[in-house]
């Protein structure tokens, strides 16, 4: 797991925080800092899923004063709980089991978590809004969610984006170019070229949302046409350069793409390829 918050700070994901360049008022060491001090409470048995979000939100908090990792806390902690109880053919049944049986008080360190990191362009709801007492359970509170969030569309469809077609691109780009740095980065584009950014769409409106998925989606066709992906690095930076220009942070995408990472190193440790 320590892997997949490293690698997402060392890919070059256009728009998003790395080692080529820090954005929005954070560093890549917050981010390390911040994978420091969440990954054994995300790996720790003892603690329910919801619980181990919650408290690794607060360490984060604790340790760099910002919301740093929010969306790979709530994709990861199940993540992780189902990885450490099956084989990969069956963790993506798993871990919609997982939060399927979420019930209200996990809701409620859930919504805590959320508060604690103040994510951007949260707003307000009409529906099961996190500013109140959760009087729901997990699912249900992400199905009216998840309209307006990706993260949470992932918990009300059994992680189908985590498991669809950017993880295919992950490992058919590992494959090709033997780095998973860069396929990272294909993955991301990916992720961001096939849903407009939830998180860019919340704090920039939707038209801006759309005319960076086309960006992306652009960017994305001539950069798998590398057979040395280190190649492109001019052209991700510029795209990086236009985004942060304009104080745009694709970070839900960033997200998922991390998730993804994590199920393709479990796959990779457990000898699938």
């Amino acid at each position: 797991m320590q892997f997949c918050f490293e690698m997402d700070v060392a890919a070059l994901k256009p728009g998003n925080v790395h080692r080529y360049a820090d954005g929005h008022a954070m560093t890549v060491n917050d981010f390390l800092t911040s994978a420091g001090v969440s990954v054994p409470v995300l790996a720790d048995p003892a603690r329910t899923v919801a619980a181990r979000i919650l408290a690794a939100a607060t360490a984060t908090r604790e340790a760099v004063g910002c919301n740093t990792n929010l969306g790979m806390l709530l994709l990861f902690a199940p993540l992780a709980a189902a990885a450490a109880e099956v084989e990969p053919a069956q963790l993506q049944a798993r871990v919609t089991e997982i939060v399927q049986q979420m019930d209200v008080t996990a809701a409620a360190d859930i919504y805590a978590a959320i508060r604690l990191a103040q994510p951007g362009g949260l707003g307000d709801s009409d529906v099961h809004d996190v500013a109140s007492a959760a009087e729901v359970d997990v699912i249900t509170a992400m199905c009216a969610a998840q309209h307006r969030d990706r993260i949470a569309w992932q918990y009300a469809n059994g992680f189908a984006n985590v498991f669809g077609e950017a993880l295919n691109v992950l490992r058919q780009r590992n494959q090709c170019w033997q780095s998973v740095e860069w396929a990272l980065v294909a993955c991301y584009l990916s992720l961001l070229t096939h849903n407009a950014d939830s998180h860019v769409a919340r704090k920039h409106g939707e038209a801006v949302a759309c005319k960076v998925q086309q960006q992306a989606g652009a960017v994305l066709t001539q950069f798998i046409k590398y057979n040395k992906p280190e190649e492109a690095t001019s052209l991700l930076r510029n795209f990086d350069l236009t985004l942060k220009a304009e104080g745009i942070n694709p970070g839900t995408s960033a997200d998922l793409a991390a998730a993804c990472l994590l199920v393709h190193e479990f796959e990779r440790l457990h000898g699938k390829r």
